[in-house]
């Protein structure tokens, strides 16, 4: 799940911004926790009272706020060690230098155009996809694997065999709970035992799905449709 907070003292614009994040999610059947904030100070006290897992993946910053202004509370937040996605809001481009400073995604003019604002969210997707990772227990030894070399997990008997670009993982874990640490919009059960990464499908039709490294999983028929729907679903995203 996607963890986002909105820092600005405009409510009008917080709305706006939550909004086209919100079609943005549903349409790529992803999950996300949403949190506004209206000033520096409240985001600052949110994220002191929080976990490090617990830090947002996304950070919608505007710049002119009254008290301490986006880019000071941007500035403060790297030295703290903070590594969330930042996207600027504002209506100005006094500060874009600045924006490049403390790394940000990208800087957003006011008023927000619906098609900017999913370039910017399609590109803060594929970085997640590169850095993302989950911790299973492999062996009674937490193992961190990266999202993006995940091929395909399958389930033989009590365990779950997580293939991945370099090796495989064998992991007493349920199918349901490992799906639910990864990306919804990149993957999909093809079958009761087997689901696959569309990131590393090269070819699908209505019998099976061939990977990247040769292998070939069959579909289940009763999920044939939504198998293709999603995976068609992918490939527009990533275009």
């Amino acid at each position: 799940m996607l963890k986002i907070a909105i820092c600005d003292d405009e409510k009008i614009d917080r709305k706006m911004i939550h909004t086209l994040t919100t079609q943005y999610i549903s349409e790529y059947h992803m999950d996300a926790d949403i949190h506004e904030f209206e000033a520096a100070d409240g985001l600052l006290g949110a994220l002191n009272d929080s976990s490090g897992a617990d830090q947002p993946d996304i950070i919608f910053l505007d710049i002119f706020m009254s008290g301490m202004n986006g880019i000071e509370l941007a500035k403060k937040l790297r030295n703290e060690g903070n590594r969330s996605e930042i996207v600027f809001i504002t209506s100005s481009n006094e500060f874009a230098a600045d924006a490049y400073e403390v790394d940000a995604v990208s800087y957003l003019r006011k008023p927000l155009e619906a098609s900017r604002f999913n370039e910017v969210m399609d590109r803060m997707m594929n970085r997640f996809s590169q850095t993302r990772a989950i911790e299973v227990n492999c062996e009674r030894t937490l193992v961190r694997i990266y999202v993006s070399d995940i091929t395909y997990l399958e389930t033989r008997g009590r365990q779950l065999i997580i293939h991945t670009v370099a090796q495989r993982f064998e992991v007493y874990q349920s199918m349901a709970g490992v799906l639910k640490l990864l990306p919804h919009d990149e993957f999909v059960q093809t079958s009761r035992f087997e689901t696959i990464s569309l990131a590393h499908v090269t070819s699908i039709d209505e019998k099976e799905a061939r990977m990247d490294d040769g292998t070939v999983v069959q579909l289940s028929q009763r999920l044939v449709e939504h198998i293709i729907e999603r995976y068609d679903e992918y490939r527009r995203r990533i275009r």
